[in-house]
């Protein structure tokens, strides 16, 4: 999970995103939000079945399955398919840790492209203007000033 200062400054990052406008601002912000709710929701089932996998090997662990063994008739066929499945959950906790670390990834490529696009918008709006266009130029547009005849 993220940490609050990385949260904070992720969503003063989505606040800036807002000043911007055009096709490009509604697609990071889309990006950014989608990305955050994956990423939200790797680390929750990742958790989940990390939670669920220590409950399985808790229970296990202090399961008589020796008398279990009496109701199936060999003990050793009830372990080995107890230690399948365990082997099967730990499996699914690191399938879930690699998707959220992808995820995660992902998030922090699309905030940097965010980063950047906004970094942008910052540049342009703090650079001088351009410098006005030469006399010669306004005076073949027609644009100039008239300017009294001098004696």
């Amino acid at each position: 999970m993220r940490t609050a200062s990385v949260q904070s400054e992720a969503d003063f990052l989505r606040t800036l995103l807002f000043y911007g406008d055009g096709e490009q601002r509604r697609r990071l912000i889309k990006k950014v939000s989608q990305a955050a709710h994956e990423e939200r929701w790797s680390w929750r089932g990742m958790w989940l079945m990390a939670t669920l996998t220590a409950g399985y090997f808790y229970a296990l662990a202090h399961a008589p399955i020796g008398e279990l063994g009496v109701l199936v008739g060999d003990a050793s066929v009830l372990l080995d398919l107890a230690g399948t499945v365990g082997l099967g959950m730990l499996f699914c906790v690191v399938v879930f840790m690699g998707h959220w670390l992808w995820q995660r990834g992902f998030l922090h490529r699309v905030e940097d492209e965010s980063r950047r696009f906004v970094l942008g918008l910052l540049e342009s709006s703090s650079k001088p203007r351009a410098p006005r266009l030469p006399m010669l130029y306004e005076e073949t547009l027609g644009t100039a000033p008239r300017v009294a005849a001098r004696r």
